[in-house]
C-alpha cells in the first residue's frame, strides 16, 4: 500500500502454522518494522489470503476457497471486516482481483477450469453484488482459467492460462466487453 508505506505479506508459513498475513511499516524502507502478524485474521474465518489489493488501508483479500473479504487495516493490529462474499455463483479458488479506478467495481477470478471473471459492484461493502460474468469469448474452452487481472484506465487486462492475454473495455463497468 504505497499510500500508507505498508507492505502486506501474504500466505506466510511459520513453524507453528501459517499466518494469513503480516503487515510491515516501510516508512524507513531499509529497516522495515513488523506492525501486525495475523493468523486466521483474528477469528474472522479467513484462514489463507492468496492475493490482495490494498490502497488507503482498505484491502480486497482474495482468500482461496474462503472467498472475497474487504477489510479496513487503518489499525493494523485490529482490522475491521467491511464486507465479504463467500457464497456466490461459480465460487472456487478465489485467486486475484483488481478494483476499477473509481473504486465502484472489483473484478476477480476464481482459478478454476471454465469459471468466468466476475464484475462486482462494491459501492456498498456490506452488500456486494456480482453484476456480470465474462470470459475470453467464443473460443473459450472448458479448460480456460483466468489468472490475474489489472485495471488501467478504462481497460481490464486478464491473463489466462490457456487463452493468453485478454483486454476488456470497461466503458460500461458493470458489463465489460
Amino acid at each position: 500500500d504505497e499510500s500508507t508505506a505498508r507492505l502486506y505479506s501474504l500466505g506466510n508459513i511459520s513453524l507453528n502454522g501459517f499466518f494469513a498475513l503480516k503487515i510491515f511499516d516501510l516508512s524507513d524502507p531499509a529497516n522495515p518494522t513488523l506492525l501486525a502478524n495475523h493468523n486466521n485474521l483474528d477469528n474472522n474465518n479467513i484462514g489463507y489470503v492468496h492475493d490482495a489489493y490494498v490502497k488507503d488501508n482498505i484491502a480486497y483479500l482474495n482468500c482461496g476457497f474462503d472467498g472475497l473479504y474487504v477489510m479496513d487495516f487503518s489499525n493494523a493490529t485490529n482490522p475491521v471486516v467491511l464486507g465479504s462474499m463467500t457464497d456466490y455463483p461459480q465460487a472456487g479458488y478465489n485467486h486475484s482481483g483488481w478494483p476499477s479506478e473509481d473504486g465502484a467495481y472489483y473484478y476477480f477470478a476464481d482459478e478454476d477450469h471454465g469459471f468466468d471473471v466476475k464484475a462486482v459492484d462494491v459501492s456498498d461493502f456490506s452488500d456486494m453484488t456480482i453484476t456480470s460474468f465474462f470470459d475470453a469469448g467464443p473460443q473459450t474452452a472448458a479448460t480456460s482459467i483466468p489468472h490475474n487481472q489489472v485495471v488501467t484506465g478504462n481497460y481490464l487486462y486478464v491473463s489466462y492460462y490457456y487463452d493468453g492475454l485478454q483486454v476488456y473495455d470497461l466503458t460500461d463497468p458493470a458489463n465489460p466487453e
